[in-house]
């Protein structure tokens, strides 16, 4: 079976444009192999409490987090090439 790479979304606020984490996992043969997250620096950033409530994640642990196309990079990487990961 192929190989795929599962992942999921933090958001800073009510923003679906607001990235400020992302964790993912990938699986082969049905098997998690490795996974990681990282934080995102949101394009706005505006932290809702309500959305910290949920995650924990907070303004000052992303003020010097990569920007969403440095994030967007390193994940379009390890999506094509899983090995990069590692």
């Amino acid at each position: 079976m192929a190989g795929f790479v599962v992942i999921d979304f933090e958001t800073a606020n009510e923003q679906r444009g607001s990235p400020c984490a992302v964790g993912y996992a990938i699986v082969e043969d049905l098997e998690v192999v490795s996974s990681d997250a990282f934080l995102i620096r949101p394009p706005k950033f505006r932290f809702a409490p309500f959305n910290v409530s949920l995650h924990g994640v907070t303004a000052d642990m992303c003020s010097e987090a990569p920007s969403w196309p440095e994030a967007l990079e390193r994940l379009t990487a390890i999506i094509e090439d899983p090995s990069v990961s590692t």
